[in-house]
């Protein structure tokens, strides 16, 4: 008796096929632990981030009340505007800026009723960016230092300055650079707009037409105040303020 046995392997494109949808697999799995890492890293680099917030304003709060500021800015002080450290191999940027609060519990300056001294205590945020992180929206944090002693009355006023377009509506994240080289040392001050285009300074050092300031936002026109007896002429239509 004879028996004819067929023997059937792989094509050539059942074996593709196989090969494709493999490859297709580890590929969706190789990018799902790529995405979990990432992950795992950008929430390292969090922790590690707010920490360092957390170092810097331990650093703040033990400073003298009169030292907490910017050099050169208003309030003026020993803290650094920019900084880089180095945390866990993480490289962090450290953009800090440091208001003075004009708080309307007690009045505000020119309100009702009126505050003679506004200066009532000082913010300080930090904004955190990371240099060599894959996955890191920028971090902001923010503290308040309240003085030691109770408040006297200044002799400052308050700078506020709004950014707005053609329309008159209000432009937000405005950079806005003040200088004003009438006081000893110079004042140079670096800010941005807030959601309503404003800028509120409190606690300035009075003076006529002592401060120079120039509003830029990218896809907007500069604008900016002129020195009386400058470029602009003794008549300027945008004094400096």
């Amino acid at each position: 008796m004879i028996f004819n046995i067929h023997k059937r392997g792989f094509t050539l494109v059942e074996t593709l096929v196989g090969t494709a949808v493999f490859v297709l697999v580890s590929l969706s799995a190789y990018k799902a632990f790529g995405a979990l890492m990432d992950a795992v890293s950008a929430s390292q680099a969090k922790i590690a981030a707010t920490s360092v917030a957390n170092e810097k304003f331990e650093i703040i709060r033990n400073l003298p009340y009169e030292n907490v500021g910017i050099p050169n800015s208003i309030p003026t002080g020993e803290i650094p505007r920019n900084q880089s450290i180095t945390r866990d191999g993480y490289s962090f940027d450290i953009l800090t800026t440091i208001r003075n609060i004009d708080d309307p519990f007690d009045g505000t300056i020119g309100g009702t009723p009126s505050d003679s001294s506004p200066a009532d205590y000082k913010l300080a945020d930090l904004d955190i960016t990371c240099s060599n992180c894959k996955i890191f929206p920028p971090l902001k944090f923010i503290t308040l230092v309240a003085p030691h002693s109770l408040e006297t009355v200044s002799s400052n006023g308050a700078l506020f300055i709004r950014v707005f377009d053609s329309d008159g509506l209000a432009i937000q994240g405005a950079s806005v650079n003040i200088e004003n080289t009438q006081t000893n040392p110079d004042i140079i001050i670096e800010e941005t707009t807030d959601n309503e285009g404003w800028i509120k300074i409190v606690d300035v050092p009075p003076g006529t037409n002592a401060y120079n300031i120039i509003a830029t936002k990218s896809g907007f026109s500069t604008d900016q105040t002129y020195p009386i007896g400058g470029a602009a002429g003794t008549d300027p239509i945008s004094p400096d303020a």
